[in-house]
């Protein structure tokens, strides 16, 4: 029996083959609570940022950072019923390709070479991790078709 591809109900054979599974309305939804998450988890990393400078233990800094982080268990479990962990997964190390940027700007740090260097290995791992997946892809059409050829 082939494992299901979360609400969709539909089988999965793994890496980026369950986005042709999903109808255009369900792909939408998707990339939306992928988006949704990556904003959620930026606004707390930002928040997060801005509550180690303000005086008081609980103050509306450390109050959003907390919100931020119960809404994105929330939208990641959403995530994950529609997406397998190997597709889904790579999308949590963007925050920190776009927090470097960001940082720079709102908080007025110099970027670092070792910094730098970091965000660099993190998006080639994001390529790497979505290029493996896709390659995953076709193997497992030739391999089916290899059986199919077998059977008939």
């Amino acid at each position: 029996m082939q494992p299901l591809s979360g609400i969709t109900g539909r089988p999965w054979t793994g890496g980026w083959s369950v986005w042709p599974v999903m109808n255009k309305a369900e792909r939408v939804n998707t990339v939306f609570l992928l988006i949704l998450f990556v904003a959620i988890q930026l606004a707390g990393q930002l928040s997060s940022g801005l509550s180690g400078r303000a005086s008081s233990l609980f103050n509306i800094f450390t109050l959003v950072t907390y919100g931020c982080l119960a809404l994105r268990f929330f939208v990641w479990i959403l995530i994950l019923k529609r997406l397998p962990l190997i597709t889904a997964y790579p999308f949590t190390g963007i925050i920190y390709i776009l927090i470097l940027p960001l940082s720079c700007f709102m908080y007025h740090k110099p970027v670092e070479p070792e910094r730098a260097a970091g965000m660099v290995m993190i998006f080639a791992g994001i390529v790497l991790c979505s290029l493996g997946s896709r390659r995953n892809k076709a193997g497992n059409k030739a391999k089916q078709s290899r059986e199919k050829a077998v059977h008939v």
